[in-house]
């Protein structure tokens, strides 16, 4: 395999470059800033994470854990970072939910654009990548730190060609190092780091894949060191994980642990890759022996046990290795200074904006707070909330992302939490028994449970509303119906 030496570049060439950076990240920050400015609330995690930033409760207080699962804060160091602009700044927890959105949409976009040559390149791998599956930047939207495992991805194949020049390159090593230490302290799934590492070995550039390993071990730990519970940090989760997927059949687990089916699109556009590869002389001269390619393989093979491999691990390395193919093909064919260099900048930043901020059936639009909005709009709302000491029963995964964003410090817990795997083993029959059936008799063990303070809270959209003995029922906007206790009783 050669590796290219890239000439030294003018200053000429270096302002070229720099104004394509800008203009691209222009772009893309504007693309950002516009999908908040439509008051777009992401449906999930986000949520947590910025309530729990603004709650002056442990999350012990707000969510049951089953007895064999520690109450640990699995983000620390994100929640450090919120905990930090809300203190600073003022933000609320509405405030530092459009934060996540822009942070981490931006650190996934914007990253691979500082490690190209032509920062061009990266701008149409993410236009061709948004044209192939144009709901997928719906989940760069969603502000959620599994964004920075995938960026970690994007840097690890990005400096790989450093590594194989030289598998001391400073650069190299320092780029792998930093990306893992920051996504270790901010995220919890911190084992997700090793697999470009372990796929770099199947390339049989040893040496080039030990620097890369040694690099992310090293990254990791300083990561870990920093939550200040290194040992908690790096076993939590692992454990956390793998009850998770023990404890929670896959049709039952949330998307993204679900097996998927392939992804066809991708699918084709690497097949057309490949046969750019085998037929472009530029391209032909860059081995297949690359981390990009064993990582995004062996990301697609595992997504059949769970479809995050490929979202997190496997997607991210075919796209910066196509970045870096389209690189190639760019400096071998449309000079750095060739007015058609900045036509086409242009014409690709422009895109690339509009395909993200178009508002498909009024995506960005998207909140799951109307569905809760008529306990604080409605004059018997508050009535209908849980009290002090109470518990929220729900089958629905977002009644508790909503609920926890609205009233962080509320006096009550939530049965149903952010993962299946931290519920109560009773519950989670409960859970799994209403999920297969389907039927509101289901959930008699938590109506049998309810006291004056608990509430069940259920999706009754396009059915009839439950009706048990002893309880009343209260439908909400959208769907979502109340069930409580009648007075009196218990």
């Amino acid at each position: 395999m050669t590796h290219p030496t890239a000439e030294p570049e003018s200053d000429l060439d270096r302002r070229l470059r720099l104004a394509v950076l800008l203009v691209v990240a222009v772009a893309l920050f504007a693309a950002a800033l516009s999908i908040v400015d439509h008051a777009f609330i992401p449906p999930d995690d986000a949520l947590r994470h910025a309530a729990t930033a603004v709650a002056d409760q442990s999350y012990e207080e707000v969510v049951l854990f089953d007895a064999s699962i520690p109450a640990e804060d699995s983000t620390p160091g994100w929640h450090g970072i919120l905990r930090a602009m809300h203190r600073a700044f003022g933000l609320d927890q509405f405030a530092l939910v459009s934060f996540s959105v822009v942070f981490f949409f931006a650190v996934f976009t914007l990253t691979p654009l500082f490690l190209l040559r032509r920062p061009e390149a990266w701008a149409i791998v993410l236009l061709l990548a948004i044209v192939a599956n144009p709901g997928w930047p719906v989940r760069l939207a969603l502000g959620r730190p599994f964004l920075l495992s995938a960026a970690a991805v994007l840097v690890f194949v990005l400096a790989w060609e450093r590594l194989l020049a030289d598998p001391r390159s400073r650069s190299g090593l320092v780029l792998c190092f930093a990306a893992a230490a920051l996504t270790t302290w901010i995220h919890s799934t911190w084992f997700l780091l090793l697999a470009a590492p372990m796929a770099a070995f199947v390339t049989g550039h040893r040496r080039a894949a030990a620097s890369l390993l040694g690099a992310v071990v090293a990254g990791i730990v300083v990561g870990a060191i920093l939550t200040l519970q290194p040992l908690t940090h790096l076993t939590y989760n692992v454990v956390h994980v793998w009850k998770t997927m023990g404890t929670t059949p896959g049709h039952l687990r949330v998307s993204e642990l679900q097996p998927f089916t392939g992804d066809g699109a991708y699918v084709s556009g690497a097949l057309i890759l490949l046969v750019a590869w085998a037929s472009l002389p530029e391209l032909k001269a860059m081995s297949l022996r690359h981390v990009g390619v064993t990582t995004a393989l062996a990301g697609w093979v595992l997504a059949f046990t769970a479809s995050r491999f490929w979202s997190d691990i496997g997607l991210p390395a075919l796209l910066a290795l196509s970045a870096l193919l389209v690189q190639r093909i760019l400096e071998a064919r449309l000079p750095s200074r060739a007015p058609a260099r900045a036509v086409l900048v242009v014409a690709v930043a422009a895109a690339l904006h509009f395909s993200i901020t178009a508002n498909h059936g009024r995506r960005w639009e998207s909140s799951p707070l109307p569905r809760i909005a008529w306990f604080a709009e409605s004059p018997e709302g508050a009535d209908w909330l849980p009290g002090a000491g109470g518990i929220v029963y729900s089958p629905e995964i977002r009644v508790f992302y909503s609920m926890y964003l609205v009233w962080p410090d509320a006096p009550w817990r939530y049965v149903r939490g952010p993962e299946q795997g931290i519920m109560p083993r009773e519950h989670l029959a409960v859970l799994h028994d209403f999920e297969e059936r389907g039927t509101w008799d289901a959930l008699q063990p938590w109506v049998d449970a309810l006291r004056p303070e608990d509430r069940l809270i259920v999706d009754a959209a396009g059915r009839a509303l439950p009706a048990y003995p002893g309880t009343q029922v209260q439908p909400l906007p959208h769907g979502l119906a109340v069930v409580r206790l009648e007075p009196g009783r218990r």
